[in-house]
């Protein structure tokens, strides 16, 4: 019995460190101070996770990984990039200026991200979670 609760505490810690989304956060992008900001579900504790964004738009999260990925929408910087789940790492996937990404979905179990291309009409890409390996759909 003991050892189980062990087992247990250990799991919970763990978990604790790694899980920074819970289900009482959200988060979202405010396009006019160009920043990624998340909140508990009541509105209280809003927090700047990052800052400086051209045009941040759609977010999408894995939460297993710790990880948000969003849009930056501008036709002349848009791009998408990645961050940890409390802002600290950010990335960028798909460069800046390549495309004019508007939507973002993950396939975790796949490990692939989708978007569609505002800049190239009806156009739908898919590239790795971490950038690599970025394609049409079309022809695929």
């Amino acid at each position: 019995m003991k050892r189980i609760f062990s087992v247990l505490t250990a799991l919970g810690l763990i978990l604790g460190l790694v899980g920074q989304a819970r289900p009482s956060l959200m988060y979202w992008a405010d396009q006019d101070a160009s920043e990624i900001l998340r909140a508990n579900l009541d509105g209280s504790g809003q927090q700047v996770l990052v800052t400086g964004q051209s045009v941040p738009s759609r977010i999408a999260l894995d939460v297993a990984a710790g990880q948000m990925y969003w849009t930056n929408e501008s036709t002349t910087g848009g791009g998408i990039q990645r961050a940890n789940l409390n802002g600290t790492g950010e990335q960028s996937l798909i460069g800046m200026g390549q495309v004019v990404p508007f939507g973002i979905a993950l396939d975790i179990a796949g490990g692939r991200m989708y978007w569609t291309d505002a800049g190239a009409i009806g156009d739908i890409r898919r590239a790795n979670l971490d950038g690599t390996g970025s394609k049409s759909c079309q022809n695929s």
